[in-house]
C-alpha cells in the first residue's frame, strides 16, 4: 500500500517535470558514466533511454523507467557498488530488471536496434590519429 502511494505521488509530480531537459540530463549522464558501466549495461541503459524518449509509456511508466535509470548511474545508492561490490550490482540489475519488465510492450525492434548500434559506436575502437570521447551532449534521434 506505501509503495502504491509513494508511486502516485511521483506520478503527480512528473506531470509538471519538463521531461526534454530531464532526458538530456539522462543522455549527459548515460555518456559520462558509458566507461564505467560497459558495454551491456550501457546497451540497457540505452533502451530504457530510447524507450523514455520514444516510446509510448504511461506517466507511472515513465516514473519506473526514469528511476531505474537514475538509480543505476548515482554511485551512492542504496547498495552502494563501491562499498557492496558484486550485491551492489545485484540491486542496480535488479532496478533494470523491473523497469525492462514494466515497460516491455513499449521496447520495439526499433528501439532495442538504435541502442546496440549507439552502444557499439560508443565502445568501437578508435583510431590513435582520431581518438572520440564516449561523452556527447546530444543524442541522435
Amino acid at each position: 500500500m506505501l509503495l502504491s502511494y509513494l508511486i502516485a505521488q511521483l506520478v503527480r509530480k512528473l506531470r509538471s517535470i519538463n521531461f526534454k531537459r530531464e532526458l538530456q540530463r539522462l543522455w549527459g549522464d548515460i555518456s559520462q558514466y558509458a566507461r564505467k558501466l560497459g558495454l551491456a549495461a550501457t546497451r540497457e541503459l540505452l533502451t530504457l533511454y530510447y524507450a523514455l524518449s520514444e516510446g509510448d509509456l504511461t506517466p507511472k511508466e515513465r516514473a519506473f523507467t526514469y528511476a531505474a535509470i537514475a538509480y543505476v548511474l548515482i554511485p551512492n545508492d542504496l547498495l552502494s557498488r563501491k562499498v557492496f561490490g558484486l550485491l551492489g550490482i545485484t540491486d542496480d540489475a535488479t532496478a533494470l530488471v523491473y523497469a525492462f519488465r514494466k515497460i516491455q510492450k513499449s521496447i520495439t525492434p526499433e528501439i532495442r536496434l538504435k541502442a546496440t548500434v549507439k552502444a557499439e559506436e560508443w565502445f568501437a575502437p578508435k583510431s590513435v590519429s582520431n581518438p572520440e570521447p564516449i561523452h556527447s551532449n546530444q543524442p541522435e534521434r
